[in-house]
């Protein structure tokens, strides 16, 4: 079948797929030692933070006593550090510690290396057309629509 034949709901299905599986392949380049939502938790708390539990649980979509427990570990290891907030000794704020932003700029400069050999194997009119497609996919990817 043809590229130009493909309808919206064939398209749509492979590109679920092809992003699906370069994710999963990204993120078994380099987790740091740490399980997939260990690794989500702390890129959105150093992304994001400091960031209240419940922030990074609502983020996450994962239940406060889950992220409670995911956070204790990374503070165990030394990669988030809490704090708490003024007036308020019921909420602390959980920020990346120089470990943690350590160990995620190792992780985003490992899944970064393997794209670039990648990239390295495609021919100028492949990379020009993935350079054209970068602001679709951008897009595709930022803009909000909510679950149904």
């Amino acid at each position: 079948m043809s590229q130009k034949t493909l309808t919206t709901n064939e398209l749509s299905v492979r590109l679920r797929q092809t992003v699906a599986r370069l994710q999963r392949i990204l993120r078994q380049q380099a987790m740091g030692g740490l399980n997939l939502t260990q690794i989500s938790c702390l890129a959105t708390i150093g992304r994001e933070g400091p960031l209240p539990l419940g922030e990074v649980a609502s983020r996450e979509n994962l239940s406060a006593p889950f992220v409670t427990k995911i956070v204790t570990k990374l503070e165990d290891l030394g990669l988030v550090e809490r704090a708490a907030v003024p007036g308020d000794r019921r909420v602390s704020l959980v920020s990346t510690t120089s470990t943690g932003k350590a160990l995620l700029e190792e992780v985003r400069t490992r899944r970064t290396a393997y794209l670039n050999r990648r990239l390295s194997r495609l021919d100028s009119r492949e990379i020009e057309a993935l350079i054209a497609a970068l602001p679709i996919l951008e897009r595709l990817a930022t803009e909000d629509e909510p679950l149904r």
